[in-house]
């Protein structure tokens, strides 16, 4: 439990030195580097953490059929699957691109990220990258989708509708 206090410490200590000398978009960056640090060294924590490395390891050895997940997200572990051979790795590269897929949409929607930074990532990093990664990949995506939209890119909001 001390890592995340830390982790929220260090994004709290980068914001308001980024507030301070004007550079709150770099200082988001700098306060994003230790949650995704946290992210990636994890281990197996989170209530949902074992049930989808077990169901990873279904979809490698029985199929996509045999997975309870989604069918975009079994393709996505089976593409995944073909790469790397632990099904933790599955898991963790699922966290981080989730992540960071967030991360890239809520630069995308806030003009001052400050209230992104403090108050939606961090919920979102620990509980959507950690328990539920299927909505939190979701999630992500559909948020990156709205930021295209916003941001007047349809083209970034169709690939994400797809």
């Amino acid at each position: 439990m001390t890592a995340y206090f830390a982790c929220y410490a260090i994004m709290l200590i980068a914001l308001v030195g980024g507030i301070i000398f004007n550079r709150l978009r770099l200082a988001a960056i700098i306060a994003f580097a230790p949650m995704f640090v946290l992210i990636m060294e994890r281990g197996l924590v989170g209530t949902d953490s074992a049930v989808y490395v077990q169901e990873f390891d279904v979809i490698r050895y029985r199929g996509l059929l045999a997975s309870a997940f989604e069918p975009g997200f079994s393709i996505i572990v089976e593409i995944l699957a073909w790469f790397l051979s632990d099904p933790f790795e599955i898991l963790i590269i699922l966290g981080a691109t989730t992540a960071v897929i967030m991360f890239v949409a809520g630069m995308m929607l806030e003009r001052s990220p400050l209230l992104f930074m403090t108050i939606v990532l961090p919920y979102f990093m620990f509980d959507m990258t950690m328990n539920g990664l299927r909505y939190g990949l979701a999630f992500s995506i559909v948020a990156l989708g709205a930021a295209g939209m916003a941001r007047g890119k349809l083209h970034l909001f169709i690939a994400c509708a797809v």
